[in-house]
């Protein structure tokens, strides 16, 4: 019996919208993947039928799906082989997949096979390139297949990696079973257990492959020189020639046996197969609610609080007059953002913590008819009784080695007598960020600093090494704008004056060595090709506005 079920995105969570043994859930067409299997076998060409048929070394029909609770200290690892047309989204979820697994504690790395084709052949490689009728084209390919999870092996290997990420095409069934072997082989090379889930991205939906094309390919490094409309029509001609031999998962009965995840028209529909323990059903959780959002995310923390000017930390404090006229700048900032219209105005939602700072800065925006969700998982990170409203120089004169021990490291560091480090945090908001992932609309959240910064660096993809130390001011508004491969960020500074204009009490800042030691730390933990991102590098990326009192911004580039 088929352990595949098929989930609707837009039933859910209705009772009744999963079924078992295949059988579509009753808010959707049963038929669609059926469908779109038998057209995809209509287009294989005598050449893919060869292919198929070429030897490739036996690998077993059912391999016992390890559970992947914990992977680290363990030989287990994880596998996630994308499957696609190509301007199906493969690459934006590979990315978007790969930052959720980072974030949340797993050392993932993505390993595209398009990289690897544009090192060998340059970024122009014709549309006969990819024809499936095309022997030495072929042969090329998978060559390169093979490079891309050699490297993937190292990672997993030596590289200490614990996921892995196989962004490719794998559009027949033959590439799949060859890397289903590649991975047979090196399970027995390393003396590891690999769990290999295929993630197959299907678009119905001609607009958005078109809009794909439009928005990822058009600033790929495939398109350089080229307009859009040159651009247009060479990715259409490269992917009619995949369309000629695509073979879509459970087409073979052997993918009977293998996990795999079906993902339709940006989650309105996904089929899952085997897919079992608790990883694996994070990834599903989070595939299934994924969206392509083109709205702004705009962070902010409270207004000025009683406690910021004393220098405190933890509490529940009031704002202090300077956060009041803070919390009133902001209502007037979101009135009046020019990129945002009365239409979009009206659907923005606003997220605050249940803390008292939060609460009274949103009460500002009421006037705007915004509806307005009280999370107490954005609640600021918890200092426990031990340290509750006391400055850092009393903890530090009281408890030094507490302050010894969250200077050495300020990322796993957990307060005493119940309190929270950066790591719970992140885990803490979590639910929040599945969320937004699959959000619309634009979100204004009203938060705290910690949650901020977790925030901030989610979007940002940056190392998580670099969260406690990154600048999110009092009185400043971030907006986040998503794009095909990461976020616009624009600074909106409020011109309203804050403690820490003046050097007011705060956590102390990491010094120019503990800021440089843990950008190293994070190059060293690097995967081999991955872009490590430090907190000062993105930053000079983003743009500043000072927004004056009159309304009328000034801006410069950092």
């Amino acid at each position: 019996m088929s352990g595949a079920i098929a989930v609707s995105a837009e039933a859910q969570p209705s009772a009744g919208t999963v079924s078992s043994a295949g059988v579509a859930a009753p808010h959707t067409d049963p038929t669609a993947v059926e469908q779109a299997a038998a057209q995809a076998l209509s287009h294989a060409s005598a050449a893919s039928d060869a292919a198929a048929a070429a030897p490739v070394a036996p690998v077993p029909r059912h391999r016992p799906i390890p559970q992947l609770l914990h992977l680290q200290g363990t030989k287990k690892r994880l596998i996630i082989g994308l499957v696609g047309l190509p301007a199906r989204g493969k690459t934006y979820l590979a990315q978007k997949l790969c930052r959720y697994l980072n974030w949340i504690g797993y050392r993932t790395a993505t390993f595209s096979v398009g990289s690897y084709r544009r090192k060998a052949v340059g970024p122009a490689a014709p549309p006969a390139f990819f024809d499936p009728d095309n022997p030495e084209g072929v042969q090329q390919r998978e060559q390169l297949a093979r490079d891309a999870l050699g490297d993937l092996f190292t990672f997993l290997g030596s590289g200490g990696g614990q996921a892995a990420i196989y962004d490719g095409t794998n559009s027949t069934v033959h590439r799949r079973q060859l890397v289903a072997s590649y991975i047979a082989e090196q399970e027995k090379r390393l003396d590891i257990q690999v769990q290999l889930v295929w993630l197959e991205m299907v678009s119905s939906d001609p607009s958005l492959v078109a809009e794909n094309i439009r928005e990822a390919k058009l600033t790929s490094p495939d398109a350089v020189g080229l307009t859009h409309e040159q651009a247009q029509a060479f990715f259409a001609a490269r992917i009619a020639q995949y369309e000629k031999g695509y073979q879509a998962l459970g087409t073979d009965p052997a993918d009977d046996e293998n996990a795999y995840l079906v993902n339709i028209d940006c989650g309105r529909r996904v089929i899952q197969n085997r897919i079992q323990g608790f990883l694996m059903s994070k990834i599903a959780f989070f595939v299934s609610n994924l969206r392509v959002n083109r709205s702004p995310i705009y962070i902010t923390r409270h207004g000025e609080s009683q406690h910021n000017v004393k220098g405190l930390i933890g509490g529940d404090p009031y704002l202090s007059p300077n956060g009041v006229q803070y919390a009133q700048a902001l209502a007037n900032f979101i009135a009046s953002e020019k990129n945002i219209t009365k239409d979009e105005l009206k659907e923005l939602s606003v997220w605050t913590s249940t803390l008292k700072r939060t609460l009274q800065t949103a009460e500002h925006l009421k006037p705007l008819g915004l509806p307005t969700t009280h999370w107490r998982a954005l609640i600021e990170i918890q200092v426990g009784p031990q340290c509750d409203n006391m400055t850092y120089a009393e903890i530090a004169e009281k408890y030094p080695e507490e302050a010894a021990a969250r200077k050495r490291d300020k990322l796993h560091y957990r307060y005493p007598q119940g309190g929270e480090s950066y790591t719970d945090v992140i885990a803490r908001i979590e639910p929040c960020i599945l969320e937004l992932e699959r959000m619309a609309t634009p979100v204004l959240l009203v938060v705290h600093r910690a949650v901020a910064r977790c925030l901030y660096s989610y979007f940002l993809d940056l190392p998580i090494s670099q969260v406690p130390h990154l600048d999110v001011p009092l009185h400043t508004v971030l907006k986040l704008v998503p794009k095909a491969y990461g976020c616009e960020v624009t600074r909106f500074r409020l011109a309203v004056d804050s403690c820490e204009d003046h050097g007011g009490a705060t956590s102390p800042p990491p010094t120019i060595e503990e800021q440089r030691a843990a950008e190293e730390k994070a190059l060293a933990q690097a995967a081999p090709g991955e872009t490590v991102s430090t907190a000062a590098a993105e930053q000079q990326k983003e743009t500043l506005v000072i927004v004056k009192p009159t309304g009328s911004p000034q801006e410069t580039v950092q």
